[in-house]
């Protein structure tokens, strides 16, 4: 909504929305727990929204799980590829009346992932990287992030196809691997959250692969992260781009989202 200029219309919010940064004031429908996720419907429903916005991609955190009344328009915005990424301002700005900011920040979105891609050299065999997007169990990141990875000009490991689920695999695999570059961003974890848990990764078996020992690794707020099939995902792209390409120039402030860290 940020992106389209809309934010004025938002009445309530998730408790991981979290940019633009300004929305902290909105009244927060969800609350996170050890065991998930739960939404006050009460609050939603007194809100009175025209709309409500959601997403199937993950069944774990997916609010149409739950008995919403049947009568309550919602907007899914469901993504699995790059592709269909950049579709959704134009699925949203269709769904509030704001077709043409949606299309602006499409052009603006094609814009950074073609400029990105024009920095990646195609005919040189790039680095392995891994991308967790939890670590106990050791999830490894799908969706569209094989394919940033491979569009960046490395190469993905264990999940290889765009468009394939989020999986877990065992320590022994996750080990096998041998990543050249390892990216940690555990999904819909805030900035200490996550570095408890890559902290708590680097303790064990993992701390001992090879791109760990040697400082090719990446930490990535989870609120912030691959996670997301937003605009966040661009300059997380350039990020990926100028760690694979070796050109940080192209690195923006905290491109990967960590307070405090600097950019690789």
């Amino acid at each position: 909504m940020g992106q389209l200029g809309c934010i004025e219309l938002v009445v309530g919010r998730s408790h991981a929305c979290n940019s633009p940064s300004g929305i902290s004031h909105v009244p927060c429908v969800t609350q996170a727990s050890d065991n998930g996720w739960s939404l006050d419907k009460d609050l939603l429903l007194s809100l009175d929204p025209d709309l409500v916005l959601v997403q199937n991609s993950c069944s774990v955190c997916s609010p149409t799980a739950l008995d919403l009344p049947s009568d309550l328009p919602t907007c899914n915005l469901d993504a699995n590829r790059i592709e269909e990424i950049l579709e959704l301002p134009l699925v949203l700005g269709e769904a509030i009346g704001r077709k043409k900011n949606g299309a602006e920040c499409v052009a603006q979105l094609r814009e950074d992932w073609w400029g990105a891609i024009d920095h990646v050299a195609p005919y040189v065999p790039g680095p392995t990287a891994l991308v967790l997007e939890w670590t106990d169990p050791l999830f490894v990141a799908g969706h569209w992030t094989p394919q940033m990875i491979q569009a960046a000009g490395a190469r993905p490991l264990l999940i290889t196809e765009p468009g394939e689920r989020s999986v877990a695999f065992t320590t022994e695999e996750v080990m096998a691997s041998d990543p050249d570059w390892i990216i940690i961003s555990p999904c819909g974890l805030d900035a200490e959250a996550t570095r408890e848990a890559s902290e708590g990764l680097r303790a064990g078996p993992v701390g001992e692969l090879r791109a760990m020992q040697e400082g090719r690794w990446i930490v990535v707020e989870g609120t912030r992260g691959f996670s997301r099939p937003g605009p966040g995902l661009f300059s997380l792209f350039r990020g990926l781009v100028a760690t694979f390409q070796n050109k940080p120039e192209l690195a923006t402030p905290n491109n990967f989202g960590m307070p405090d860290r600097p950019s690789v």
